[in-house]
């Protein structure tokens, strides 16, 4: 009996043992178990600081606004740049702004496209960085060689950024930084030149391409017309100094002799402020009124420009003499057959001699434009200034020296000493037929004017034309006046103002 009962009992813990597991662990087992539970809450602390790591930054995210967190990525977007490997010399005009440019109006100019709808300016930004190594000879740094400075690479890539300073501010030309600047406001894509980088034309030409690039970006099919597709290689034809061309190194016509402008005594802005008037009208009527009066655009503007200097030139009390004189340049590509994106470019005078008819004045605009719009006068006057920076002697001057030297030859022929005020017509911009549903208009215009000068800008694309003029003075009898005859003329116009502190 009793064994019987004991292997009943033993048969039911066995039983018990199988159904509930074994009451004891292994030592092993035991270490598992515990380092698996360390491990869990190993996991568990990790994933709790991970996520208030994630908390925090969320937080200083926030706090971040929303136009820094776009320039941080449109400066990380920039510094996938490409750049350009070779250097290049600078064109003989170009020679010039690096080594006397005093930050004026003569220094810088910008261009600008408004377009129908806002601005990308992620897409902007990687639009540059397509661009940019197609453009060494404007998107390069000015660096100075122990003779001459020269263009190479910069180290800062170009980065696009919201227009919130001065337009056509003095720039910064170093061995850092490119010699332009790219804007956005609204639905507005602006470019900035240092004259050293190119002229008007050149200017347009990269605009162009610029805008080609970023609406090809946006899922647009566009021609290349009067800009450059970003994967071309430079050709030497577009980036030549056709200024050695244009140059007699012997015996070269007589360079005309400069003629001092009246200087314009008006009220000067406090703080350096200046204003740009902009008007905006139809460019039909505006050619149309220049027909009836047997005139181009640009001598009928030029008439109306010197009356509007006499105006302001009465009411300031500035002195009599000399005469009011007004810079024109002019685009030597037309004249010479010459294709290049550098500078390639001379200029003209008007002169008022005291006419009080609009269709005088005219007539003496254009006696002036016949002699001066000579073969003789433009190589006459690029080979003086070719001949002179290009001399056996001042070639091994060390730069330093040149910068004086050349600052002396220049002084005389400065903008504010030969003219008061400077007329730059554009003319029509060309640019890709797919622009016409795309672009609005085109805007040109000059920067910060020298001290007593003012200056007048003209760009017209399809029938839109803009004049865009920039003022230090208080009184705003010059626009006025101007604006006023164009409209009694029978131009519709509509006239937009900005003041501008110059402040960085």
């Amino acid at each position: 009996m009793t064994t019987e009962q004991d292997n009943k009992t033993t048969n039911t813990d066995e039983t018990q043992i199988a159904e509930n597991g074994s009451t004891t662990s292994s030592p092993t087992e035991t270490r598992q178990a515990k380092k698996a539970q360390k491990q869990q809450a190993r996991q568990l602390a990790a994933s709790q600081a991970a996520a208030a790591r994630a908390k925090r930054t969320a937080d200083r995210e926030a706090k971040i606004p929303e136009a820094v967190k776009l320039a941080q990525k449109l400066a990380a977007i920039a510094n996938l740049q490409r750049d350009n490997k070779k250097w290049y010399k600078l064109d003989n005009a170009a020679l010039m702004y690096p080594l006397v440019a005093r930050g004026e109006s003569i220094s810088i100019f910008r261009v600008s496209a408004l377009l129908r709808d806002p601005v990308d300016p992620v897409e902007l930004q990687y639009a540059v960085n397509d661009i940019a190594a197609r453009f060494p000879t404007i998107c390069g740094s000015v660096k100075n060689g122990f003779f001459w400075p020269f263009i190479d690479r910069p180290t800062i890539p170009i980065t696009v950024k919201p227009q919130t300073k001065v337009p056509g501010r003095p720039m910064k030309v170093d061995s850092r930084r490119s010699q332009i600047r790219v804007n956005y406001i609204g639905n507005q894509i602006s470019v900035e030149f240092f004259h050293s980088a190119t002229d008007g034309t050149g200017g347009i030409i990269f605009l162009n391409s610029l805008l080609r690039r970023y609406f090809q970006r946006l899922g647009y099919k566009i021609d290349c017309t009067n800009c450059f597709d970003y994967r071309d290689i430079p050709s030497l034809e577009e980036i030549r100094d056709n200024f050695a061309a244009v140059t007699v190194k012997k015996n070269p016509p007589p360079c005309p002799k400069p003629v001092k402008s009246k200087k314009l005594n008006g009220t000067l802005q406090r703080g350096g402020k200046y204003v740009t008037v902009r008007g905006v009208m139809s460019a039909s009527q505006l050619k149309s009124v220049a027909k009836q009066h047997n005139a181009t655009v640009t001598e009928y503007l030029g008439a109306v420009q010197l009356m509007a200097l006499n105006r302001l030139a009465a009411v300031t009390n500035s002195p009599e003499n000399p005469p009011i004189r007004v810079l024109i340049p002019v685009n030597l590509r037309r004249i010479y057959d010459m294709e290049t994106i550098r500078n390639f470019s001379s200029y003209i005078f008007y002169q008022y001699n005291g006419q009080n008819d609009i269709d005088e004045v005219i007539d003496d605009i254009r006696k002036q434009t016949e002699e001066q719009m000579t073969d003789d006068y433009f190589r006459g006057m690029v080979s003086f200034n070719y001949n002179n920076g290009n001399s056996p002697l001042l070639k091994i001057v060390p730069l330093a020296v040149k910068r004086f030297v050349l600052g002396c030859i220049v002084s005389g022929r400065g903008d504010g000493v030969v003219n008061c005020s400077t007329l730059s017509n554009l003319g029509v911009v060309k640019a890709p037929e797919q622009f016409d549903d795309l672009v609005l208009r085109y805007d040109f215009m000059l920067g910060k004017p020298a001290k007593k000068t003012n200056n007048f800008a003209v760009a017209t694309y399809n029938d839109t034309c803009v004049i865009s003029m920039t003022s230090p003075f208080v009184e705003r009898d010059c626009e006025m006046y101007f604006f006023r005859k164009l409209a009694e003329a029978g131009i519709d116009i509509a006239v937009e103002s900005d003041i501008w502190e110059d402040k960085e």
